[in-house]
């Protein structure tokens, strides 16, 4: 290579180098643009459930024998389904509730919104009624009043499966209930 095709190699080298450097300083230079008003803004949205269920979430927790937490203990309700009958001066229900627990010779501890329960069976007529509703018997111990259902906080008996399902029943007419057969507080 002789010293006359250096400068022939390097200017397109230099001029690519020179160009790169001024599109930095450019870029670098530029300020963001302003307008020379603002426009005020404003808005709301209407949130409806329509015919979408809102998501359900169940509490379960492991207990072992002495009520305390399972240390590692693992608790899942799978499902909460409900068969009903009677009609406007007293339903009955029927709950199953199914959940999957390690608590081996330990209970679980529930919460349900058994408003949000799936309906299986309906051999009732008229419309079911929260507002003087209690559980009358069934598997779990309710711990919570009466006066908080649908929600409801129970234990169940022994867990001795990994996959289990417990009964509960219930009435919207608790006055009408038989006598000592209310078993929420």
């Amino acid at each position: 290579m002789n010293a006359a095709t250096i400068p022939r190699r390097v200017a397109p080298l230099a001029a690519i180098l020179v160009f790169l450097i001024g599109l930095g300083a450019a870029v670098a230079s530029a300020a963001p643009t302003r307008s020379a008003w603002t426009d005020a803004s404003f808005s709301s949205v209407a949130v409806t459930a329509g015919e979408w269920a809102a998501p359900v979430s169940y509490g379960c927790v492991a207990m072992n024998a002495n009520g305390g937490v399972k240390e590692g203990g693992t608790c899942k309700v799978t499902g909460v389904v409900f068969d009903q009958w009677g009609d406007d001066s007293q339903h009955h229900r029927n709950y199953y509730v199914s959940v999957d627990s390690n608590a081996g010779s330990g209970f679980v501890r529930l919460t349900l919104d058994l408003s949000a329960a799936t309906m299986r069976l309906d051999l009732g007529t008229g419309t079911w009624k929260w507002g003087n509703a209690a559980t009358t018997g069934g598997e779990l111990g309710p711990s919570s009043a009466c006066s908080a259902l649908p929600t409801l906080v129970a234990d169940s008996p022994v867990m001795w499966s990994s996959s289990r399902s417990f009964y509960l029943q219930a009435t919207d007419n608790k006055s009408a209930a038989w006598s000592g057969s209310v078993t929420c507080k």
